[in-house]
Parts: structure tokens; sequence; C-alpha cells
């Protein structure tokens, strides 16, 4: 088994690339008790509390063009080896790695860096808090002196349940028989915050700190790409708000995509992966499902590799990366043609009220 070379010695032309998601949650390591997974045993390889050893060697396969990371790292951890990785033609990054768990988070780095820092580097930030991204953007820009890219990739599951089925029968029958409706207690969004709100304030600081990058090929200033789901087209039971948000993150990059390339330069596309083997997912789970559903990592970083190499300004795109393929979700047609299309195309002036100047689109209303 061979090891992957090592990186060069970085420049300071390198792209730099944030990796929100590099560290599991330790809600999703050791989750608490949890009623949608009442028997799902802890991750049988959990990441520990300490410092680990460096991490070991992974293989390549011949038929890709990126290392096959351990399928128990997750999508982030897998994203920033490939992005340190050396590949013909291509530019090697620097590496921000970015999650909540310092502990974890500094001694990856380590793993993935031995030269200290240099190339990769793990920033703590809670990404469902604003003031915490922007906090990161700036010691990023700090540290390396620049932002190219942003893998808005941090992701939380439903952390409760929204079908009001885990009070008891008791309860139900109370509002049957016409007594007191016991109102259940509120539910914990949380997913809603780390998937839609930290995608929204990522595009937001990436752009402010892109937009003043030297334009690559096809005038390209910075790349965010979004880790989404297949869930945000085919709604999973098990996790309503997870999926929900997810198909938020579809409408908002959709929506923002042509302003921000406008305007900034900025691309902004998202992966959807399909059931991939990583600390979120219960190991049972995988098991269970039909044979050719789980989707090997390499699907997934195909997909972000196209878009994080394209130079050609392709935006507000949405691409399935499932099983060994690569499909792309084409815009839904104006089902009610001009009644449709019309409703939804930018009237400059209310515009100009809402943003404080003129879209830059074509094909607007004035």
């Amino acid at each position: 088994m061979a090891s992957p070379p090592p990186p060069p010695p970085p420049s300071s032309d390198d792209p730099v690339a944030i990796v929100t998601g590099a560290t599991p949650s330790p809600a999703q390591l050791h989750p608490h008790p949890n009623p949608l997974l009442p028997s799902s045993p802890p991750h049988p390889n959990p990441l520990p509390s300490s410092p680990p050893p460096l991490l070991p060697p992974y293989p390549t396969n011949p038929q890709l063009t990126h290392p096959t990371p351990n399928h128990q790292s997750g999508i982030g951890l897998a994203l920033a080896r490939t992005l340190l990785t050396p590949r013909h033609g291509h530019t090697t990054h620097r590496v921000a790695l970015v999650g909540r768990r310092t502990d974890v988070g500094t001694a990856l780095a380590r793993s993935l860096d031995p030269s200290g820092g240099t190339r990769a580097r793990f920033f703590a930030a809670d990404v469902a808090s604003y003031a915490s991204q922007a906090a990161m953007f700036r010691a990023v820009r700090e540290a390396f002196g620049r932002v190219d890219v942003l893998v808005a990739n941090a992701g939380e599951t439903d952390r409760g349940s929204v079908y009001g089925l885990l009070d008891g029968e008791e309860d139900a029958q109370e509002g049957e028989d016409g007594g007191e409706v016991v109102v259940p207690p509120e539910p914990d969004l949380g997913a809603t915050d780390v998937c839609y709100k930290g995608v929204v304030y990522g595009v937001l600081l990436a752009a402010r700190f892109m937009r003043g990058n030297d334009a690559g090929e096809g005038g390209v200033r910075g790349r965010v790409v979004v880790t989404g789901s297949v869930g945000a087209f085919h709604p999973h039971p098990v996790v309503p708000e997870y999926c929900g948000a997810k198909a938020a993150v579809v409408a908002f990059v959709r929506g923002v995509a042509g302003v921000m390339w406008a305007k900034h330069r900025v691309v902004v596309n998202v992966v959807h992966p399909g059931l991939v083997s990583t600390p979120i997912v219960p190991e049972e789970m995988i098991r269970a499902v039909p044979e050719g559903c789980p989707t090997p990592m390499e699907t997934v970083l195909e997909g972000f590799r196209i878009y994080l190499e394209d130079e050609t300004g392709r935006t507000g795109e949405q691409m399935e990366a499932s099983g060994t393929n690569i499909v792309y979700y084409d815009r839904p047609a104006y089902a009610n043609g001009i009644a449709t299309e019309g409703a939804t195309t930018v009237w400059e002036p209310w515009f100009v009220m809402g943003h404080g100047e003129e879209s830059g689109l074509s094909g607007t209303y004035r």
C-alpha cells in the first residue's frame, strides 16, 4: 500500500480552501439518546478526544483521479486530503480545516501537514453562528493571506422528532377525549441552523473575502461548493428537518448564484451525495440498504473535483454524486408558463430597494 506523495512546499500563490465539517461533532460521534435511533450503538471507530496518531496511508484507485480515504473520516476530511494531494496539471491547495472539536481538529491538521501548519491548519468555528464564521474567515485570511474556496460541508441531522409521537399515548388520548391537549416541547432545529443558516452565512462571507482575488481563467475569483443531499430532492421521512434544510439550500443557491457571479465573480454550486459511510450514518443502515445504494467516497470526491477545477464560470448547479455516477439536476420548468416565470423574475426597483443597487442580471423587468 503506497503512501500519498508529500505535499510540495507551500507558496503564497497557492489557493486557500476552507473546508467546514472537517471534524465530526461530539453529537455525531457520541449522540445523546435519540428516539429516532433507539438501538443505534456508538460508532464502531469514534475519533478519540485525545489527539490521534498520524493518519494511516490510504490506497489509490487507478480508475480515479483521487486518493481513496478511510471511509470513517467523513466527507470533509476526505476533501481536505484530496485538496492537499498533488495532481497532474492542477494546483495543490493550502487547507483550513474547520470544526468544533479543537483537540481532534488540531491533531488531524498536524497529521495532514507534519510541516507545522504551512499547508493545513485547524480553525475552530461553529458555522451556525455568524460571528463565529466571520471570525474564522478573518483568521484564515490572516494565517494564509487569502481565501479562494469554501467547501460548506458542515452538517447535522435531526436532533428530535417533528411527528409528535414521543409524548406517550396518554398525551394523545387527553386531546382525543376533549381534555387538555399537551403541547409538545419546542423542537431543537439545530439541523436547520447548521445545514441552512450556516450555508447562507458562508456564502455571504465567502463573497466578501474572495471578490478581491485576481481573476483566474474564465474570470473566476472564488468558488463555493456546498454539500447537499439526495434528500433535498427525495426527502427521507426519518430526517425531515435535515432534508428540508438541504432543500432550502437548493433554492438559496439557485437564487443567489447569478448575482454572486455578476457582482463578485464567485461561483456557487452544490454536490448532493448519496448514502456514504461516514460517522453520521449508522453502520447498520449501510448494511440494510440494497446493493448498489451505498456511495463510494471516490464518487463524492469526483463531484467536488468537477466544480473545484472548473474554469468556465458554471454556477447555480445541482449535482448528485451517488453510487458510481454523477447526475445533474436541471432547473424545473415554469409549470404555468409566463405566470410562473414572471413571478420569479427580478424587477430591478425591488432589487435596488432590498440590496442597494441593480442586480447585474440579464432579462430583468424595469
